[in-house]
């Protein structure tokens, strides 16, 4: 059951007077969550810790299970932070119309944070992210369409490539095609770097004389290692 059905049982269940009818929402938070978030701090409470903005308070005497506990729970935050914000970004964004300047307000960080993470999650579906791979797998994936994704995706952890080998995988750096067969190589790895950084541009304002020479450069850069594939095609 959601967390937001939750709540409204909750407090349907608690309102059979007038009186109770008025309950807030945080008192509902206070009840649903009280042994693990303090609803007016907003401070995490797990067995005799409190995780507050300044750090870790210790309150009375927590036992060793629950430091393992919590332990275990920031593992889990750490290596989800960025799949958790994204789609909160996500979901804001496309349910309520949420700006980023908006988000940026609530959860302190940068806009282009949150729209990059929030891409990422928009573009890769839930059913097809790996627990086993790094947030960064899943962006160099992100701009394929979702069978490509399953494919590298499946690929980078059966054979635990990691992002950079991926990344030039994905770019045809290492000589196989999708079915693992030996292939010609037609583009270096330089060549690829090359024409990636040239395709950000496509997605980030240019605004002063020296970003225009820089961007000018690298599609200068793109072109020639594209012209060098082209000539290997065409055996000149």
């Amino acid at each position: 059951m959601s967390t937001r059905k939750q709540r409204t049982q909750w407090l349907q269940q608690e309102a059979p007077s007038p009186r109770n009818s008025t309950l807030s929402l945080s008192e509902a938070d206070k009840a649903l969550f009280g042994s693990i978030m303090d609803a007016d701090s907003g401070a995490i409470i797990i067995g005799g810790f409190k995780l507050t903005a300044l750090g870790l308070a210790v309150e009375g005497s927590p036992r060793v299970e629950d430091w393992e506990k919590l332990g275990g729970h920031l593992r889990l935050l750490q290596r989800s932070m960025m799949w958790i914000v994204g789609d909160w970004m996500a979901y804001g964004e496309r349910e309520w119309g949420k700006t980023y300047e908006q988000a940026k307000s609530i959860s302190g960080r940068s806009i282009g944070t949150l729209y990059n993470w929030a891409r990422v999650c928009s573009a890769v579906d839930f059913s097809r992210r790996r627990e086993t791979l790094m947030f960064s797998h899943h962006v160099e994936v992100a701009a394929l369409d979702p069978e490509q994704q399953a494919y590298w995706l499946e690929r980078a952890e059966s054979e635990r490539l990691s992002v950079k080998r991926l990344r030039v995988a994905i770019a045809g750096g290492d000589g196989e095609d999708q079915y693992g067969e030996e292939t010609p190589l037609l583009l270096d790895n330089n060549g690829a770097k090359a024409i990636k950084r040239a395709l950000k541009w496509g997605s980030v304002a240019v605004d002063t004389p020296r970003q225009r020479e820089q961007v000018l450069r690298e599609i200068a850069a793109a072109r020639k290692a594209l012209d060098a594939v082209e000539k290997r095609v065409r055996g000149s």
